[in-house]
């Protein structure tokens, strides 16, 4: 009766000692994000469900990084960590005009070098970015 009490105390100290934590990922409208993907450095630790919760040790991981595609980037330290979290949805950017070339990059880049001098008077808004990233 002893050991069986000892496994039980043993099996069970596993899960009070691994600080796992359920969270729900949201939008602004509180709508669940669904398949969400949950990163640490550069490894996936979980993806959100179709209710938008997913899993995170917080003894093991000192701050994730949340992936969906048409949604910011975001990175959450474990301190600020709740049981809700909510990201923002990229908004569109409306541009003014499109060229559409059958150039090869080596022949773009090639141009953008000769052309230089002139670029060096642009300057260029702060939308333009090839990541989006929201650090909360």
């Amino acid at each position: 009766m002893k050991n069986i009490f000892v496994l039980i105390l043993l099996l069970s100290s596993n899960q009070f000692f691994s600080q796992k934590i359920k969270i729900q990922l949201t939008d602004k409208d509180n709508i669940p994000v669904e398949n969400a993907q949950i990163f640490s450095d550069s490894t996936i630790i979980d993806k959100t469900n179709s209710k938008g919760f997913f899993s995170v040790n917080t003894k093991k991981y000192d701050k994730i990084i949340i992936v969906k595609e048409d949604y910011y980037d975001t990175i959450i330290s474990l301190e600020k960590m709740t049981n809700k979290i909510q990201i923002r949805k990229i908004k569109a950017i409306l541009l003014e005009e499109v060229i559409v070339t059958n150039f090869k990059v080596e022949n773009i880049l090639d141009s953008v070098y000769k052309n230089i001098k002139t670029l060096k008077n642009i300057s260029f808004t702060s939308n333009l970015h090839f990541y989006n990233i929201e650090v909360v």
